[in-house]
């Protein structure tokens, strides 16, 4: 009884099929301006091997995605004619054709759309710039091989080609391809990202694989030539084939496989389209792999073909990025009005009439499967295929041809247009600029910039005097790189490399009850962020797996690389002053000046200050001997001053003697400089105060050293040359000496003084302050005369003889010249080769010494006489030899 009804259903249901749509009518529109466009509406040629004539290809299946993408393409040109702002008074045409994903397919229709306007060939001539081929731009195609053919095609005319999935790095390259342009990201950006996900999970034993195609290729190579900057090691790299039916297609798997499977690797990277991934990953669950993390691209994870795998869930775990897209909104309404126009006889009439005005029938590469196809058919693709990147791509081209129309929001100029760009530089001629169209402004374009729609007539009646560019008529591949374009509130331009780059999404294929769903769980755009915690890895305890060569280096120790291989190392510790700075680093980053670390270190510390501080226990020694070495200066000054009367003072210089002890209290006083923390001002005053003191000193003990050298050696010269060396001459002579000194101390600040030295290299974690000498030649200038006076003195007293009965004032002299002597030849030697903290106390010691010196050898004996022997201070024991030589003369005389 039931068999009418299925007689019934089965009649209508064959009817249905015997009467197509007229869907593959909707790709074919005539308009102003025609966009032509490459699409795989189906895949699988079948005819390719055994073709023996040059006879037309033939795709066995639909491919869906290729018919939502031209439908996209139909609907952005709908929109845009219906727009009353983009392109007022412009209507944009289309013609699409198929690609089948072959190069072969593509090019027929390519050359078609090369054919000059109006007809089906394509002139040969040796000039082309009034030529005027079919399309105005290019849409597509899809793959990376198809735009490398059909790019040069079209960039020798010079005619913009948008595509909406070739990534390829090799197309970045504009001189190649002057006129190819894509709305999706190199994959230079896409291995980069990979890159980055790699090290953020610290995978560095990985395998990646490659479809043998141009994507699969290229891809592979730029990620092998980054993963070594990035101590990333790759234990396999191989391509599969695309071509499934190839006799040994299946052993190339298989082979893989196995060396992936011997690698121990667990991580591996896919660069392929769906058809390859698929053959790859039901091999590698037929072989039992095992569960891997498979690092994909947009090419195979969104793809239903890959995802329908029997037991695909048994790969592992699935981490990969898409590129970032939005929605275009009312597309999905769009479609399935359309599907059910094209039910409509009127419809598909009008439709099939509009055809015919394209001559679409030239070529018989149309969408051969659309006229089947229902809604039904493409709906659950409809949700997941990205069309933006289409509706991106002719959008593109319709805002360049809105500037180089030269449109307004309410009317567009009906002006030719060329692909190409002229550009004339004319620079002092004679010239003026009428516009032939009362509203286009003369000559108002921007400095360097084409005049848009309006026709330049020139005369010779200006002289031009700068370069001036004009292009004749406007031309749209100029405009195509200036200004960005906005397409449903998202702003878009072409890069240098004629691309557009809007991030990418990380994916992650999380099963949920047996369905998969595409999880969202990163973003990389310039830098990376992923929400881990999001991620559950297919692995026995859901952890993150590890993927590693060898154990990983303790914190403070660096890689020492073994042989070729980055991941075969020794773990050594870092040595001092260096700190480990990063996960598995090959070597040990040195520490900033100002910081320091010890062996095996993660990180440098600051390096504390070191001088000789007033609380160390050196310092206050220092300090006491100098307290008692000023004190003992002192004390003398004041015996010398209470006894000042006497004849031993008087002998000894009188008040000279008393101001070269205040000289010598100073200098002890001056030990103080040398204790805290130095600076410029006072390094500059230790070696001027140390000068000057020291020379009050000596200056002293000069008129002394004279007159003892004139009574004893001139004694005829004597009477007349004495009082410039005695009484109060004497202090001329003491002023003189401390004016020379004081000049060669602002010849010193000239030439270049002391300054502070930060010394980073004596001390292992302290940084040394010391006062450094900036010009050894000021420095010798500064102590040299000190030292001369000094040599004069001990010239003109060390011979001296004097009666056993009388005081030799000479000796003390000799001595207290003699110790300064031999107290700077330590001092030299060791001033100039140490640089330590105790260079402050080698010249304090230095200071303390010279004053004790000379306090031991010249004073100390004559306070001796004045405390303990007062009976030998008289005029007999320390007469003066002034007076001692007359008497001498007059017993000669008698």
């Amino acid at each position: 009884m039931l068999v009418p009804e299925l007689w019934l259903c089965l009649s209508f249901g064959c009817a249905t099929s015997l009467s197509p749509s007229c869907l593959s009518a909707q790709f074919h529109r005539p308009g102003d301006f025609i966009l032509g466009g490459l699409f795989p509406f189906g895949k699988d040629t079948v005819n390719l091997t055994a073709r023996s004539e040059p006879t037309l290809l033939l795709c066995e299946r639909l491919f869906t995605d290729g018919l939502i993408w031209a439908l996209g393409m139909r609907f952005a040109i709908d929109q845009i004619n219906n727009s009353s702002s983009l392109l007022p008074g412009i209507t944009l045409g289309y013609d699409m054709y198929d690609t089948c994903f072959e190069a072969l397919v593509a090019l027929q229709p390519s050359l078609l759309f090369l054919t000059r306007n109006g007809t089906t060939g394509i002139g040969v001539l040796c000039n082309y710039t009034e030529y005027q081929p079919r399309v105005t731009a290019v849409i597509g195609p899809h793959k990376s091989d198809l735009c490398l053919v059909t790019a040069k095609l079209f960039s020798s005319f010079l005619i913009p080609q948008v595509s909406y999935g070739a990534s390829s790095d090799t197309l970045s390259n504009t001189e190649l391809y002057p006129s190819f342009y894509r709305t999706v990201p190199s994959d230079k950006n896409l291995v980069e990202a990979v890159v980055l996900l790699l090290n953020q999970f610290g995978w560095n034993w990985i395998a990646t694989i490659g479809s043998d195609d141009e994507y699969g290729r290229r891809a592979q190579a730029l990620f092998l030539s980054m993963v070594g900057n990035d101590n990333i090691c790759i234990a396999f790299e191989g391509l599969i084939p695309t071509d499934l039916a190839e006799p040994n297609a299946k052993k190339q798997l298989e082979d893989t496989i196995k060396l992936i499977n011997s690698t121990k690797v667990n991580v591996i990277v896919l660069f392929a389209f769906n058809l390859p991934a698929q053959a790859l990953l039901e091999h590698s669950i037929t072989m039992g792999l095992g569960k891997k993390v498979w690092i994909g691209t947009e090419a195979w994870m969104l793809s239903d073909i890959v995802a329908s795998i029997p037991n695909i869930q048994s790969i592992g775990t699935v981490l990969g990025f898409v590129m970032r897209t939005g929605t275009v909104p009312g597309f999905q309404e769009y479609v399935a009005e359309l599907f059910s126009s094209v039910e409509q006889e009127e419809f598909c009439r009008e439709s099939r009439e509009l055809s015919r005005l394209m001559n679409a029938e030239v070529l018989d590469t149309h969408c051969r499967q659309c006229g089947h196809v229902t809604l039904g058919d493409i709906r659950p693709m409809l949700r997941v295929t990205t069309v933006q990147p289409v509706h991106v791509a002719v959008y593109g081209v319709a805002h360049a041809l809105h500037r180089a129309l030269g449109c307004t929001s309410k009317d567009c100029p009906r002006t030719s247009i060329r692909s190409w760009q002229v550009r004339k530089e004319l620079r002092g001629k004679q010239l003026v600029f009428v516009a032939s169209q009362p509203d286009c402004p003369n000559l108002s374009a921007p400095k360097g910039q084409p005049i848009p729609a309006c026709r330049i007539i020139l005369q010779t009646r200006t002289t031009v005097p700068k370069s001036i560019f004009i292009s004749f008529p406007p031309q749209l591949l100029h405009f195509m790189n200036t200004l960005p374009f906005e397409v449903n509130g998202q702003s878009f331009r072409f890069d240098q490399s004629h691309s557009t780059n809007t991030g990418y999404k990380l994916i992650f294929w999380a099963w949920r009850n047996g369905t998969l769903t595409y999880l969202p769980v990163g973003d990389y755009d310039q830098s990376l962020y992923v929400r881990k915690s999001q991620i559950q890895f297919h692995t026995a305890d859901q952890k993150e797996p590890t993927s590693e060569c060898f154990r990983r280096c303790q914190p403070g120790q660096f890689r020492r690389i073994k042989g070729f291989n980055l991941c075969c190392y020794d773990c050594t510790d870092c040595p001092k002053n260096t700190f480990w700075s990063s996960t598995d680093s090959t070597s040990c980053s040195p520490c900033p000046q100002h910081q320091w670390a010890p062996a095996r270190s993660t990180r440098c510390h600051d390096r504390s200050e070191r001088f000789l501080f007033w609380d160390e226990p050196l310092a206050v020694a220092l300090v006491t001997l100098t307290a008692l070495s000023t004190a003992l200066s002192c004390g003398t000054a004041l015996l010398f001053l209470k006894h000042r009367q006497t004849p031993l003072v008087q002998v000894s210089g009188g008040g000279r003697s008393l101001f070269a002890l205040l000289s010598l209290v100073l200098l002890s006083l001056s030990c103080c400089l040398y204790v805290g923390k130095p600076s410029d001002g006072l390094c500059t005053a230790q070696q001027l105060s140390y000068a000057l003191c020291l020379n009050g000193c000596f200056s002293t003990f000069i008129p002394k050293a004279l007159e003892i050298t004139l009574v004893t050696e001139f004694p005829r010269c004597a009477p007349r040359l004495l009082r410039w060396v005695t009484h109060s001459r004497a202090w001329l002579l003491v002023a003189a000496s401390l004016l020379t000194e004081g000049l060669l101390c602002l010849c010193h600040l000239r030439l270049g003084p002391d300054f502070l030295v930060a010394d980073y290299q004596s001390l292992p974690s302290e940084v040394l302050l010391v006062c450094g000498t900036k010009s050894w030649a000021a420095f010798a200038l500064l102590h040299g005369y000190n030292s001369c006076l000094a040599f004069a003195c001990f010239l003109c007293t060390f011979m001296v003889q004097t009666p056993s009965q009388r005081y030799n004032v000479a000796r003390g002299i000799t001595f207290a010249t003699l110790i300064y002597f031999i107290i700077w030849i330590f001092f030299i030697v060791i001033f100039a080769t140490l640089r330590t903290v105790l260079r402050a106390v080698t010249q304090i010691c230095t200071i303390l010494a010279t004053t004790l010196g000379i306090l031991a050898s010249y004073f100390i004996p004559k306070c001796y006489i004045m405390v303990f022997r007062p009976d030998l201070n008289t005029g007999d024991y320390f007469q003066n030899l002034i007076d001692e030589e007359p008497k001498e003369d007059s017993v000669n005389r008698q």
